[in-house]
């Protein structure tokens, strides 16, 4: 509703004069009519009064604004239609051929190369210095004398080589069984006899192996010794020699050569050369054949 001039005007859906009733049948219909204009023209309106829009002095009439009408109920949405097949892709086309590559051009002259320069001229090499006097050798010391070997102890099963060594450290001179006896542990063979000296005499020095037959046994027995060298001119020697230094030899293979377990040898000096000579070692050397 609206205040009015006149009272309370009611809201209606403004009509034409002379249509008929409203298409709400909820609302009235009415007619406008100037003031003073006399009664409406139809029975189905009542007579309202124009209202300005700005009170007494208002220069238009202000409509009567109609009643909404009911908003009709939304329809449904259609289905989604069905997406077609996508097609199949079409075929490579082949690559086009290459073209061929352009010859390849000429490559210029190559300029000349410049003249070498002159070697320069070749210093002169100085003089070479002469060389000092070379220093006198210092005196030799004398040579320690050697100690005493000890005895060789028994060699184990197999063709085993060892050998037998007889010392004799001093001045030389005529001696039997020097140094110590040697039994031999098993059955062999000689196969080698080294002599040396550590100072050679001013005449030859000479020595003798000897082995004697035994049985070992855990009771003492007697030995009977005999020379290695039946051709005594092959026995061990060294002769004179200006030198002061060690000398070795290897002396001629012996005449008796087998030995069995439980023989003993021994070495002999059967002439020593003069003094100073002296630092006597024979060796010799055996293969051990059986047990």
């Amino acid at each position: 509703m609206t205040l009015g001039r006149n009272g309370w005007v009611q809201q209606a859906e403004i009509v034409a004069a002379g249509v008929g009733p409203p298409r709400n049948s909820l609302v009235q219909p009415i007619e406008i009519v100037a003031a003073g204009s006399g009664p409406p023209r139809s029975e189905f309106v009542q007579l309202v009064e124009i209202v300005g829009a700005t009170g007494s002095s208002g220069t238009g009439a202000q409509g009567v604004t109609g009643l909404q009408g009911v908003t009709g109920l939304q329809g449904p949405t259609g289905l989604q239609g069905v997406t077609g097949l996508q097609g199949p892709t079409g075929l490579q086309g082949p690559t086009g051929l290459q073209g061929p590559t352009g010859a390849l051009g000429a490559t210029g002259v190559s300029g000349a190369t410049g003249i070498q320069g002159a070697t320069g001229v070749q210093g002169v090499t100085g003089l070479q210095g002469a060389t000092g006097p070379q220093g006198a050798t210092g005196i030799r010391g004398v040579t320690g004398i050697g100690g005493v070997t000890g005895i060789q102890g028994a060699t184990g099963a197999g063709l085993a080589v060892d050998i037998l060594t007889w010392n004799y450290t001093g001045i030389l001179a005529i001696s039997s069984g020097i140094d110590n006896y040697a039994v031999a542990p098993r059955f062999g063979t000689i196969i080698d006899v080294i002599m040396s000296v550590v100072t050679a005499g001013t005449a030859t020095t000479i020595v003798d192996v000897n082995i004697g037959t035994g049985t070992l046994s855990s009771t003492p027995y007697t030995v009977t010794f005999g020379t290695i060298y039946t051709t005594q001119n092959n026995r061990p020697k060294i002769g004179f020699a200006t030198a002061d230094e060690p000398v070795a030899v290897e002396a001629i293979a012996p005449d008796v050569t087998a030995f069995k377990k439980g023989d003993v040898f021994s070495v002999d000096v059967d002439q020593a050369g003069l003094s100073p000579a002296s630092g006597l070692r024979v060796e010799v050397v055996v293969q051990y054949t059986g047990t």
